[in-house]
């Protein structure tokens, strides 16, 4: 179902540079594991919401921080060498398409991210 969702979020939304699909795609799952159904009090509504929120905001941070951006036309810039390169991850040598190992990190990271928020919500 999520990759239904995601199919045109590549190339930063339908090819247009902005954000990464895998940024795109991560925050979906975790919208779709954190998020409400509409039906909560609103209290329960406004928790849920905030905890959400700063799940998606701790991914993005780490996201730019091993990548250097989460703007697809910056990562593909520095990819193809016409951008200095930045972000821990991010190999100094020859320009090359990292595509797929965004996405690979993402999985990861989205993964840890939830797991970790799970178990604390369940204590």
């Amino acid at each position: 179902m999520v990759s239904e969702n995601c199919i045109g979020s590549g190339g930063g939304i339908s090819g247009y540079g902005e954000v990464c699909g895998s940024v795109t795609g991560a925050v979906i799952c975790i919208g779709l594991t954190m998020g409400t159904c509409g039906t909560e009090s609103v209290v329960t509504f406004d928790e849920r919401r905030v905890l959400a929120r700063g799940i998606v905001k701790e991914f993005m941070k780490s996201f730019e921080g091993a990548w250097g951006s989460v703007q697809c036309r910056d990562l593909r810039a520095m990819d193809e060498g016409t951008r200095p390169p930045v972000g821990r991850l991010r190999p100094r040598t020859s320009p090359r398409n990292l595509c797929d190992n965004y996405v690979d990190w993402s999985v990861q990271r989205t993964n840890d991210i939830l797991y970790k928020a799970k178990r604390s919500e369940s204590r």
